[in-house]
């Protein structure tokens, strides 16, 4: 079965989007440079995983230290 270009792209995304894989592994997958891959997050408005997940963590962090009062 072949999977359009657009589609594995789109799964690209959606993987790092939620983590699953590295920048460099979804532009792997989207068979696609790294920098292009960069360029289809920018035109998305996709933020970067590390980013997301270093807010979720100081909130986790803020709440505990509230906890702990």
């Amino acid at each position: 079965m072949d999977v359009p270009e657009g589609k594995v792209t789109d799964i690209a995304v959606n993987l790092y989007k939620k983590g699953k894989v590295t920048e460099g592994r979804a532009a792997e997958i989207a068979g696609i440079s790294r920098e292009e891959f960069k360029e289809i997050l920018e035109r998305r408005g996709t933020r970067k995983t590390v980013e997301e997940k270093k807010d979720e963590d100081e909130k986790v962090e803020k709440l505990k230290a509230g906890l702990n009062e």
